[in-house]
């Protein structure tokens, strides 16, 4: 489901990469580099073409994951739509990129894998599996049911020892009234069993036609008794406010690596919204192996073609 706040630029100053890729190497200021953010959000506004009905936020510059450039973190909203834009601002505060930062010198994706986390998250597969894959899902999202028989029944069995699979909440407010509920809850149950996670995932998805806002949690908690699941902890834990801040949590960290529709995967860092067949994944996560083989390849011919000169007390 696309929550999209459409722009007519879509790049800003991209050429001004060029101009600048040498500042990857230098170290980041200690200071941030001051902003007159009325002004630069008025640029911004006519760059990108953003109509007088959508209001522009600027957070204050931070570290990026690139030395020499400044993260600056746009909010946008229209309506009840809301969205995040990230630039990079040049230390002087005279350039704003609009793009991706490559540093050739590590992962093209080292932004995203910086912001995404693990911890708390429900997953599955082995910890060191070669493939992290993060779904971004909304459990009310016809095409996140679709995406997860394609992850749950296809991808998760085909590649049982190379894939992780990370579960990442991201219900579309307003648009699916009972989404927020669902994920909570499954943060519930979770919390109760690790594994009955999965199957109230299965589960929420097979049932998704058959749940409204009205009688979402008395489904829930009939699921519940037939985990043998404590339907009374987690109808407490559903009314906890560390539950509502979980899922608030995991909505902010997708809207800081710029999500805007459901589902939204990051397959070792590498962004692909929308839903993806099991041979587009396939294909994702043979390319991903292969790349991990000629990494180790690499190293090893590095290591191996050493000169070793014999010295007094060494032959």
């Amino acid at each position: 489901m696309n929550v999209v706040l459409r722009s007519v630029a879509g790049v800003l100053m991209a050429g001004a990469m060029f101009g600048f890729a040498a500042s990857l190497e230098s170290a980041a200021p200690r200071t941030p580099p001051k902003i007159d953010k009325p002004a630069l959000i008025k640029y911004l506004r006519y760059a990108e073409g953003f109509t007088p009905t959508v209001e522009v936020v600027l957070d204050d510059p931070k570290p990026s994951a690139f030395p020499g450039f400044y993260q600056l973190t746009a909010h946008l909203k229209a309506g009840k739509n809301t969205a995040v834009r990230n630039y990079y601002l040049t230390e002087d505060g005279e350039r704003l990129i609009s793009g991706t930062v490559f540093d050739l010198k590590k992962s093209p994706f080292t932004a995203n894998l910086q912001q995404l986390k693990q911890e708390g998250a429900p997953a599955t597969g082995p910890e060191n599996a070669p493939i992290q894959i993060y779904v971004f899902s909304d459990f009310e999202c016809p095409y996140c049911r679709e995406e997860a028989k394609v992850l749950r029944q296809g991808i998760e069995k085909t590649h049982a020892k190379d894939v992780r699979l990370i579960f990442k909440d991201f219900p579309l407010d307003p648009i699916h009234p009972w989404a927020r509920t669902a994920a909570q809850a499954g943060h519930c149950i979770a919390n109760q069993d690790a594994n009955a996670f999965w199957t109230f995932h299965d589960w929420i998805y097979e049932h998704q036609t058959e749940i409204k806002p009205d009688n979402v949690k008395d489904k829930v908690l009939e699921f519940a008794k037939t985990q043998k699941l404590n339907a009374d902890k987690i109808s407490t834990c559903l009314a906890e406010p560390g539950t509502a801040d979980y899922v608030n949590k995991t909505v902010a960290e997708g809207r800081q690596l710029g999500i805007q529709q459901t589902p939204t995967l990051f397959v070792n860092g590498r962004m692909l919204a929308g839903a993806l067949s099991a041979d587009q994944i396939n294909l994702l996560i043979q390319m991903e192996l292969e790349h991990k083989v000629q990494q180790t390849a690499s190293a090893v011919q590095q290591k191996c073609c050493e000169v070793a000169i014999p010295h007094l007390g060494k032959p």
